[in-house]
């Protein structure tokens, strides 16, 4: 058997390796792949020295991983006479570890975890195709005998890793095996299909708070797809894939835009963009609404004192907050997160609405509430958002501390008598209650008109604006007043 590897570098060719032997086994492969890595190595210590200054770690990296891959499928085809067991294993909060120790200690982690892989007998073949995920290929009798191989690998891999302030290293592991002849290898999707059938065991093991988990044919699509897209959101602020946009809140008095509201976009690297209506609920049901929200509250906040400074106007910033968020801790993370953050970009609490969904129905309502009266004695508004579906109760309204409320836009284009009347009915009560009324979704002239006659006393919607960036926020806040009437007619 030959193989031509072909090492590339910088983007340009920089040789090749030629191997040969005479049986395709393993031990092949494997002697391969580590004769490649370590030829590849010379080349990045060489342009660490400034021999090749184009060079680039990352060139390095991607490498490694396409030849990896490659080595590892053909160890797969190389052992099709045995039944063979795919292993995919990742470090759960790996990026947390390089934040809170440095990049230095996670390096560490990593190689000690590589030569435990290396050196382990029970692994055939191994290799790394992205920052903290390992895969390798183990033969042995069945899944009992392979869970006590993998627990006692995991077992050596903790005592070479160093302490992390006594916190445990902690691993989420897939697994699928897969019984074939010489014949299925004209099938090339079948390796394939191995790796990515381990990866999903993996996602599941972090799912499930499982150690290891083996792959099962009742996973199904839709379920697989859904917890592929929970994997993707948990890592999508890291990716860059998170962003947030500002919709003006116009006065309908004086047509200056005296506020915004924060609304987070998810653009997926391969999905594209991804609905809020989709995605919002997907992180409160994964536990990642958290994660997103702190994302969230940071960048609105950061960016309200850009465009208090750059404008030279004192608007106001509308933040959406899970109910999850307040139940999470007892809200304990929520404050912290809010106030520290006003109090490191200098930011008014009066400029802060805190908005809430009422959507999401409170586990507790009266600990909620109280939170909220918490953050209102404080001097930050609390806005009730999409008035009017949902758990919508004149209650609910009476009992949360508000000084806006948010008509939902199913209200705002209905024309029928009744959703007019029911339009009325609770821009009365908002008035009862002295709180302010926001009208959203208006796209049109007459639903402005309507709004307007009403006594709403803000637009928010695609008449005015779509959710923009904030340098083009900026940009319209600098123009002044807005004539309502002019677009509204």
């Amino acid at each position: 058997m030959s193989k031509s590897i072909n090492v590339l570098y910088g983007g340009l060719a920089a040789g090749a390796l030629m191997l040969q032997h005479s049986e395709p086994t393993v031990a092949f492969a494997c002697n391969a792949a580590l004769l490649a890595a370590i030829t590849t190595s010379s080349l990045y210590n060489r342009s660490q020295r400034g021999e090749r200054s184009h060079c680039t770690k990352s060139d390095f990296e991607e490498f490694r991983a396409a030849l990896n891959k490659e080595i590892l499928d053909e160890d797969c085809k190389d052992t099709s006479k045995s039944d063979i067991y795919v292993v995919s294993m990742d470090i759960q909060k790996f990026k947390t570890t390089n934040a809170k120790f440095g990049y230095d200690c996670g390096d560490i982690i990593l190689n000690k975890i590589s030569n435990e892989l290396i050196f382990d007998n029970n692994i055939k073949a191994s290799c790394r195709l992205s920052a903290d995920v390992f895969y390798f290929v183990i033969l042995t009798e069945n899944s009992d005998s392979l869970r006590k191989k993998i627990a006692s690998l995991i077992e050596n891999i903790a005592k070479r890793v160093p302490s992390l302030n006594g916190e445990k290293l902690k691993l989420s592991v897939g697994y699928c095996n897969h019984s074939w002849h010489i014949d299925d290898m004209s099938c090339t999707d079948a390796v394939s299909s191995l790796i990515s059938h381990a990866d999903i065991a993996r996602i599941f093991s972090k799912k499930n708070n499982t150690l290891i988990e083996e792959y099962r044919n009742e996973y199904g699509e839709n379920a697989v797809e859904k917890l592929s897209l929970e994997y993707d959101l948990e890592q999508s602020i890291e990716k860059g894939e998170i962003s947030v946009l500002y919709q003006p809140k116009v006065s309908i008095k004086t047509g200056l835009i005296e506020g915004v509201e924060a609304l987070c976009r998810w653009t997926h690297n391969e999905k594209g963009l991804i609905s809020p209506a989709f995605f919002i609920p997907l992180a409160e049901e994964s536990g990642y609404v958290n994660k997103i929200g702190e994302y969230v509250i940071y960048k609105a906040i950061a960016d309200l004192a850009d465009i208090h400074k750059r404008t030279g106007t004192n608007i106001s910033m509308a933040i959406n907050v899970s109910i999850k968020q307040f139940e999470t801790n007892q809200g304990l993370d929520l404050k912290r997160q809010i106030f520290d953050t006003c109090d490191m970009y200098k930011i008014p609490h009066n400029k802060i609405q805190l908005e809430i969904t009422e959507t999401t129905a409170a586990k507790d309502l009266n600990k909620v509430v109280s939170q909220l009266e918490y953050f209102k004695g404080e001097g930050f508004g609390i806005s009730l958002d999409d008035f009017g579906v949902g758990h919508s109760s004149l209650f609910r309204l009476k009992s949360l501390p508000l000084s806006q409320v948010k008509i939902d836009r199913a209200f705002v284009i209905d024309r029928t008598d009744t959703g007019q009347a029911l339009l009325q009915n609770i821009q009365d009560i908002s008035r009862t209650i002295d709180v302010e009324v926001v009208a959203e979704g208006v796209e049109t002239a007459e639903q402005f008109q309507t709004v307007k006659s009403l006594g709403c006393d803000y637009i928010q919607g695609f008449l005015v604006s779509k959710p923009i960036k904030v340098d083009k926020l900026i940009s319209m806040i600098k123009k002044g007043k807005i004539d309502l009437d002019a677009i509204g007619s």
